[in-house]
């Protein structure tokens, strides 16, 4: 039946294939190697008018990058479709979004020309490949909306590409990921090889164990058909290979005394040579010939098989998708390099910064124990942390209960550890006043360990007869049950005081409402940014932000608490510095600053 709607296409109408390069990614654990199809592209997504007089435009954009590429500042030249200017815009600062002053004259634009060009970093000019692309208004979502994108002319909405890959165990080519023309780096995983899967072949009668038939890869020809692979044993490959030789010299006296012999005999002696001279010949083979036992045999023939299966080359197909395409011819570096293997490295280059950061702050907290431990550091009062003597003693004179609520965070978050050290010196304080500790929890993991903690703060303080037990205790692990049956031990037991130190969510205003009801003194303290507000309003005290980690060392004086707090402030100048430098710089458009860190 012939086709009811076809194209006709010369080489011409072809898609073109991208000039493109292949490397080994850098900065990576050895386990991806980069295709890139050129230098990073800036293109627009979106578009609305800020305001009702029409007087700006707020435009949206994104990068295709390249991390071979730092893309230092962007320049978008707007036009009607006539050509008249509307605007231009320089990018300093690359934030993915950027506003537009309109014109008197245009306010009421519906078609906007945008020509996008990029600067990379420590180039001088921007660069000559410049998108084009058509902004048009789109009354039913009142917005502009990005049509066609165009790269020096050439439409690539309607262009993919495909890496077609090979490594050194394949017979051909396959497929990756299909991407658009605006992907600029395509990174192909090449993974390490973590197990050996092979089906079970049968059992063994005697033995009355599975057998598996596991066979390693170690090298294949697909221009002649040839494959390499080797059993688990060196044993197994020797008693293989003596088969091969007997079969060959087999095959040459049955030929070499029956010249009518059939093509079929003459075609299995070929291949039986062909595949002995490809395996003998290989390097595998000839480094293995020297192992001393089977452990260093299978050793060599396993980094073979690592080389072969990590090995790649690259070819790139572009297409239309619509059955037009073109494949390029294998690549090759300027070294005439085909084959492609990925390569460890020891250290991301990216993160110079922050090696020099974690040096500065070994410096600064070798400063800082040595000064702790020579003379009494300045800590600024805390208000909450002042008053806990205060109110432990107004517990003790009541003759009621102290509570301290760790919250419902895990062990193996930062809040529950600063919490449990926060207790340690509360569990003090009532061992000293002889008042009594009630402890809750919700996580089993953490109530051991607070049992422990307090049962030794009550003995260095020369009370271990005071310490009980049993008023450390497991609640519930969920949280509003949790949340219910603290607030009922708080209206039994009349508590004095309660701390709430940790993390808190949802049930923090109902713990504390309840507290207030009762007429407890209350000190709280978090890192839920979301609860503060709650612990403000019906806290007595509320420890903020870094507060909460600073107690421990406030109430303890421990010279190495103490000094870790003011290297963290020693550090803290430092960053206050870096934001003014990296401001005042940026002022002056030098975003050098800026890229030298590894997250901006």
């Amino acid at each position: 039946m012939a086709a009811r709607s076809f194209r006709v296409l010369n080489s011409q109408q072809l898609p073109e294939i991208p000039a493109f390069s292949v490397m080994d990614k850098a900065n990576d654990k050895g386990d991806n190697i980069l295709v890139s199809f050129g230098k990073p592209l800036a293109y627009i997504t979106l578009a609305e008018y800020k305001n009702r007089a029409h007087k700006k435009l707020k435009i949206n954009y994104e990068i295709s990058e390249n991390e071979n590429y730092t893309v230092d500042k962007l320049k978008f030249v707007f036009t009607t479709k006539d050509g008249t200017l509307v605007g231009e815009v320089i990018e300093n600062y690359v934030d993915k979004m950027i506003e537009l002053n309109l014109p008197p004259a245009h306010r009421d634009i519906r078609h906007l020309h945008a020509e996008i060009s990029v600067k990379l970093l420590k180039n001088r000019d921007f660069e000559s490949e410049v998108v084009s692309q058509d902004v048009v208004y789109n009354d039913y979502f009142k917005r502009f909306q990005a049509q066609a994108t165009y790269v020096n002319s050439v439409d690539i909405s309607k262009l993919y590409f495909d890496v077609l890959t090979m490594s050194r165990l394949d017979f051909e080519f396959s497929s990756g990921a299909r991407s658009n023309a605006l992907t600029r780096t395509y990174d192909n995983m090449v993974a390490y090889e973590d197990y050996v899967f092979r089906p079970i072949s049968g059992v063994d009668p005697v033995s009355k164990r599975v057998l598996f038939d596991v066979r390693l890869g170690i090298a294949a020809d697909p221009e002649n058909g040839l494959y390499f692979d080797v059993p688990l044993y060196q044993s197994e490959f020797v008693k293989e290979m003596e088969e091969r030789k007997a079969r060959i010299s087999e095959l040459e006296l049955e030929l070499a005394g029956s010249p009518e012999a059939s093509d079929e005999l003459q075609a299995e002696l070929e291949m039986l040579k062909a595949e002995w001279d490809f395996i003998t010949t290989h390097p595998a083979y000839l480094e293995a010939e020297t192992a001393k036992d089977d452990k260093a045999w299978r050793k060599i023939m396993l980094s073979w098989r690592e080389k072969a299966m990590r090995s790649h080359q690259y070819r790139v197909l572009a297409t239309d998708g619509k059955a037009a395409f073109v494949i390029s011819d294998i690549y090759s570096d300027e070294a005439g390099e085909s084959w492609f293997y990925p390569i460890s490295n020891w250290f991301d280059s990216t993160k110079w910064m922050t090696l020099f950061a974690t040096l500065l702050m070994l410096i600064l907290l070798s400063y800082a124990i040595y000064i702790s431990k020579r003379k009494e550091v300045y800590i600024r009062p805390i208000a909450g942390l002042e008053e806990i003597d205060n109110s432990i003693g107004r517990a003790t004179e009541m003759g009621r209960p102290v509570m301290f609520v760790p919250g419902w965070g895990s062990l193996g978050e930062v809040c529950t550890i600063a919490s449990l050290m926060i207790l340690a010196q509360i569990s003090k304080k009532t061992a000293e006043y002889d008042t009594r500790l009630i402890n809750p929890h919700c996580d089993y993991m953490v109530l051991p360990l607070a049992q422990e903690i307090i049962s030794t703060s009550y003995s260095e303080m020369g009370r271990p007869d005071s310490y009980n037990q049993n008023d450390i205790f497991f609640v519930s692990y969920d949280q509003f049950p949790f949340c219910a049956g603290v607030n009922g031990i708080t209206v039994r037991e009349r508590v004095a005081t309660i701390f709430y130190m940790g993390y808190f969510n949802a049930e923090a205003l109902l713990l504390t409402e309840t507290g207030n009801q009762m007429g407890s003194i209350q000190v709280a303290a978090t890192d839920a940014i979301t609860q503060i507000p709650f612990f403000i309003t019906t806290c007595d005290y509320t420890l903020i932000g870094e507060e909460f980690y600073a107690a421990s060392a406030y109430l303890s004086h421990n010279p190495d608490m103490v000094s870790m707090l003011k290297t963290q402030d020693y550090f803290k100048v430092f960053i206050v510095f870096a934001v003014l430098l990296g401001a005042i710089l940026s002022t002056f458009n030098i975003s050098s600053v800026i890229h030298a860190f590894p997250v901006e």
